[in-house]
């Protein structure tokens, strides 16, 4: 998990709430996280320049947020349905 600074975290919160309920208002689709995702992570790779270190610096933090989503989100989940349906046989 990418730990900022308290009180960095404000302005962040405010935008992510307002593309949260933009995402939702068309139903969560996907295509639509990708999007917004995908043009964050475009946008910094151009900063200063494109280039193949700005290139592998969005595409480390994909891969970190995909890392941390696994552990934190879908694992849990996993375990839990684990323990309602029960294991592979």
């Amino acid at each position: 998990m990418p730990y900022i600074p308290k009180k960095d975290r404000a302005p962040y919160n405010h935008a992510i709430a307002e593309l949260n309920t933009i995402l939702q208002s068309y139903g969560d689709k996907p295509g639509h996280l990708s999007y917004i995702v995908c043009r964050l992570c475009w946008a910094m790779a151009c900063r200063p320049k494109l280039c193949f270190d700005s290139i592998n610096k969005a595409r480390g933090v994909l891969a970190t947020v995909a890392d941390e989503f696994a552990k934190r989100v879908a694992g849990p989940y996993e375990s839990m349905k684990r323990e309602v349906e029960g294991d592979i046989e």
